[in-house]
């Protein structure tokens, strides 16, 4: 059953979502736009207007996203957040990943050919499989704060005449988390949105089922929340596409607070030992793993 949003409702949200406050305006971190600004956490949530009238639904199995050959720009263009998480994906998946996200599991779980394993196998991945991974990864961190916006307000047009789609809610999702906002109902589910729980000590279980991207990208979020800038390309254009992110120019190491670096020690402890249990086996799968660790693509 589908749910409908009166054309008032959507358009008084993206009123509201698109101007963000003083502390939320994102820049990028090139010289011109440094900004000696706020350390403070990001500005609050906005509304779930749309997302409570976005479906749930079974992902489509029809659709194929591995590359044999090395990806192009062309290829790249248009696909939706949704579309590169599971291009990148699809390549760990014939190695065999065991996904812990529930909408990527819950895809290739239906696709006939996946078989996931205790352990990835990295020696079936090639190195055309990184160089693509590698692509994927940042075409979709490239997309900018504007062209985020201009999607999420899409999807609340398609909610308004009545074609929204399964797929719409988890690319709203991705939206949300690139802007550094929450579009659900009730309490944010991951720390990734919900940053002020990075005022307090995360325990391990918190992040658990975290990707080892998305652990690196918990990493440098309380990094990002104080001010720093990133020499990574693919940090500079992620942080830069939030509502709250902006460089603070007299960045130090002293803003880091006792709760920063505890939090930061538990994600890199969890990180380190991921890449210890991948390594070791064989000599084949480790320098396979060696390779994979320098770029975590994944979920």
């Amino acid at each position: 059953m589908k749910s409908y949003l009166g054309i008032s409702a959507v358009l008084l949200l993206l009123a509201c979502n698109d101007k963000p406050t003083p502390s939320s305006q994102a820049i990028t971190t090139t010289a011109s736009s440094v900004n000696a600004s706020t350390t403070s956490a990001p500005s609050a949530t906005p509304s779930a207007t749309i997302y409570a009238a976005v479906p749930d639904g079974p992902a489509p199995t029809n659709v194929e996203f591995y590359y044999d050959h090395p990806i192009t720009d062309d290829e790249l263009k248009g696909k939706t957040l949704r579309e590169y998480s599971l291009m990148r994906n699809v390549i760990h998946a014939r190695a065999r990943h065991p996904f812990h996200k529930r909408w990527i599991r819950s895809y290739f779980d239906a696709q006939a050919w996946y078989h996931p394993a205790e352990e990835t196998d990295y020696s079936r991945l090639s190195d055309l499989d990184l160089a693509n991974a590698k692509k994927i990864a940042s075409a979709e961190a490239a997309v900018t704060h504007d062209e985020l916006i201009e999607r999420r307000a899409g999807i609340a047009k398609r909610v308004e005449d009545g074609s929204v789609t399964a797929a719409d809610k988890t690319e709203l999702e991705l939206v949300g988390k690139r802007l550094g906002e929450w579009l659900g109902s009730g309490a944010p589910p991951s720390l990734l949105i919900n940053l002020f729980r990075l005022d307090n000590v995360v325990n391990e279980a918190d992040v658990k089922n975290f990707s080892d991207r998305e652990l690196r990208l918990l990493r440098n979020t309380i990094y990002a929340r104080r001010g720093r800038a990133f020499r990574s390309k693919d940090l500079q254009n992620y942080f830069g596409a939030t509502e709250w992110y902006s460089v603070n120019a007299n960045f130090k190491e002293s803003l880091m607070t006792h709760t920063d670096r505890v939090n930061i020690r538990l994600f890199k402890s969890i990180e380190d030992s991921r890449k210890g249990e991948r390594r070791g086996r064989d000599k084949l799968a480790d320098e396979a793993a060696k390779r994979w660790d320098s770029w975590q693509v994944y979920a």
